[in-house]
């Protein structure tokens, strides 16, 4: 008989953690200066006119005496504070409180005006930020929405889960332990909840975002792997048993961990979970040879090699003719256990009609997150114009980016972008002044490609992530496709294959390097929405059929009945033309199918 063999290191080769979240190539040429030297004769030092002309919003205190008679007279303002009442915004007499625009005249005189406490700036206050790893929208999982993922169950193979994380405490999720050493809610070695993260990460304002953020598809978690980051083959094999089990029914396996050595009990197990109708998902591997690794290389199983988020294969990738697919396994930011993260990471993210651009937070930006339209704002040499409630883009040049930042505020906008003047990416940084709206830096390239966005919907947030970490490998890379597999078979599930989601993932791919299939990337870059439209041709179903509500081959009055209730309570069951959407096309598609019989 065989002996069951350890396999060694099984987690940590396939998952490296990054030691930077920038590249060397991506941070600012060291000949240019990150603050920016302003051109002598553009200084804004000799601009007295129009800063003099210009005003800030403000928030003035008042001193307890006139604090109490505005109390008791909000009407009494003009007598007490005639500078604050023309440019006057609002008034808290409960609080002795008065925001208003204030030039500088107007700050000077209230500044000794004993009728005044104090004054500051008027801070801007913003939601929770929450960031979208560049991953969901590279293999378009934020196109689909996942509105019948509590249809499919996703198995996690791997290190555990952190129950208690804020992106996950709230999933329907259920477990196992089978090492004895913890409790499967438990990770002791991050991988686990990082792995978990990429797949369903809540959409909850807060931290990042999953391929499956909603809350409603269901998880279960095997611990198999401790905090050695190995375990033996049969604590696996037994942990794909719990996955297939009756009382769990998972429909996609994600196994991001493997071996330079293959099993025959493996290789047969594999197969036939295989045929009892799983998607299988493994990592292609870690080495950067064309060396095959295990579970990944049978054919029962899709090996996933890693790319970054230029659509580069990792140096790491293995490549070998069972890769399959591929998927973003490069500076991958995810959930990692409460606690165990002493520096946050700092990110930004910039979001342009749909499409991501690669943001770089200004040192010294305040953490926010903004929406508004993009609005141009030249080298922001003055206040920017038409800017109220906009996000500014800035070309870089001739002021400190401070200067330029508060131009943007002096103008009314939110955040700022600001692009560079040469070819590439730079770093900047706003020399210790305080600003109060969002900032970032891209590159040349992006902010030329934005100025034929002007007017459109923008989203900008920079934030600082406490339990979240970055990490590359092909185990990144593997619940990006475990997550769009279950995503996709979501909308079909009742009708569709394993096999087929299977073939509408390869088939629906992003080709990249050469032509056709090849070794580093296999059949291409796993697409969400292009599978969902694949396999809706493949066996979809007809609405037809959906629209018997109550399944006794008719579509008569209480299908009707059912089907009101669950569209005014926004159900699954209600999307009978399979667009992830509630609306009226379901109403035009139930009318179409009123009165007949499903299926003749």
């Amino acid at each position: 008989m065989r002996m069951t063999k350890l396999i060694g290191s099984l987690l940590l080769p396939f998952c490296f953690i990054a030691a930077g979240v920038q590249p060397a190539q991506a941070v600012e040429k060291q000949d240019q200066q990150a603050t920016e030297q302003p051109a002598a004769q553009m200084g804004r030092a000799g601009s007295t006119s129009s800063d003099a002309a210009q005003s800030k919003r403000y928030l003035i205190k008042l001193s307890s005496a006139p604090a109490a008679e505005l109390a008791r007279r909000p009407a009494s303002l003009p007598r007490i504070l005639p500078e604050a009442s023309q440019g006057l915004i609002r008034q808290i007499p409960r609080f002795g409180l008065v925001a208003a625009n204030l030039d500088t005249k107007s700050l000077q005189a209230l500044s000794s005006n004993p009728q005044v406490e104090f004054i500051e700036p008027d801070q801007l206050r913003y939601l929770f930020s929450q960031y979208t790893p560049y991953g969901i929208n590279m293999a378009q999982a934020d196109r689909l929405p996942d509105l019948h993922a509590g249809e499919v169950t996703v198995c996690i193979v791997d290190s555990g889960y952190d129950l208690l994380h804020e992106d996950l405490s709230r999933n329907n999720v259920d477990g196992i332990d089978l090492i004895g050493s913890g409790n499967w809610y438990e990770d002791t070695n991050n991988h686990g909840t990082h792995v978990a993260g990429t797949i369903a990460a809540m959409n909850n304002q807060v931290g990042v975002m999953g391929v499956l953020p909603n809350g409603s598809i269901n998880l279960y978690i095997v611990r198999v792997f401790d905090s050695s980051g190995s375990a033996y083959l049969s604590d696996i094999l037994a942990g794909m048993a719990e996955c297939v089990s009756t009382d769990v029914g998972a429909d996609v396996i994600n196994m991001s961990f493997g071996s330079d050595e293959s099993s025959l009990a493996e290789e047969k197990t594999f197969r036939d979970i295989a045929n009892q109708g799983v998607v299988l998902v493994a990592v292609a591997g870690n080495s950067g040879t064309t060396a095959k690794s295990y579970p990944a290389s049978y054919d029962s199983v899709i090996s996933v090699a890693a790319i970054d988020e230029n659509k580069n294969r990792a140096s790491f990738s293995q490549q070998n003719d069972q890769v399959e697919l591929a998927a973003p396994g490069v500076d991958v930011l995810s959930t990692v256990p409460t606690g165990t993260v002493s520096t946050p990471v700092v990110l930004s993210q910039l979001i342009v009609s749909n499409s991501l651009y690669d943001a770089r937070n200004m040192q010294g930006s305040p953490y926010a997150e903004v929406e508004g339209t993009l609005a141009v704002c030249g080298i922001a040499a003055e206040p920017c114009p038409d800017t109220v409630g906009k996000i500014c883009l800035i070309e870089r040049g001739s002021y400190y980016f401070w200067q330029k930042v508060q131009a943007c505020e002096d103008g009314g906008g939110i955040g700022a972008v600001i692009y560079n003047n040469v070819d590439g990416t730079f770093t900047g940084t706003l020399s210790g002044v305080s600003t109060f709206i969002p900032s970032v830096s891209i590159s040349r390239e992006g902010g030329l490609a934005l100025l034929s966005a002007i007017g459109e919907e923008a989203h900008l947030s920079v934030g600082s992530y406490q339990d979240y970490h970055e990490m590359s490998g092909t185990s990144m890379a593997t619940p990006h496709v475990a997550g769009v597999a279950a995503l996709v078979w979501s909308y079909h599930h009742e009708t569709c294959s394993a096999s087929q989601v299977r073939e509408a993932l390869k088939m629906s791919s992003e080709d990249l390097g050469a032509p056709g299939y090849d070794t580093s990337f296999g059949y291409g870059l796993v697409q969400a929405e292009n599978a969902k439209l694949y396999l809706d041709g493949l066996c979809g179903g007809s609405s037809l059929t959906r629209a018997d509500q109550d399944g006794d081959d008719d579509v008569d009055g209480h299908d009707l009945a059912l089907l009101a209730s669950a569209f005014l309570a926004a159900k699954p069951s209600a999307d009978l033309n399979r667009d992830g959407a509630i609306s009226n096309g379901d109403l035009q598609e139930f009318a179409a199918a009123f009165g007949t019989v499903p299926g003749e």
